[in-house]
């Protein structure tokens, strides 16, 4: 998904928020990266109190962290490759 597409994921359900990055550089004028590729993570509104991103400085992850009644709890999203070479 493209930077700018992201934001559809806010109209997936009226009750959910997101966390995601897109696997594609638009800082050229050529795409790179991946269009079809990208992480995020979907989460009730009803959490967004208990919910902070994680910085993973990596466009191949999206992390948060749940703080919950049994301690904080990190959970990440990371592209899932079909084989290395399609990873690097």
């Amino acid at each position: 998904m493209l930077p700018f597409d992201r934001d559809f994921l806010n109209h997936v359900h009226d009750s959910c928020f997101f966390f995601g990055n897109s696997a594609v550089d638009t800082s050229q004028q050529v795409l790179i990266g991946r269009p079809y590729g990208g992480t995020a993570i979907l989460f009730k509104k009803e959490f967004s109190g208990c919910i902070k991103v994680v910085e993973t400085f990596d466009d191949r992850l999206t992390a948060v962290k749940l703080d919950s009644n049994i301690g904080p709890i990190l959970l990440v999203c990371p592209v899932s490759c079909s084989s290395l070479a399609n990873c690097a």
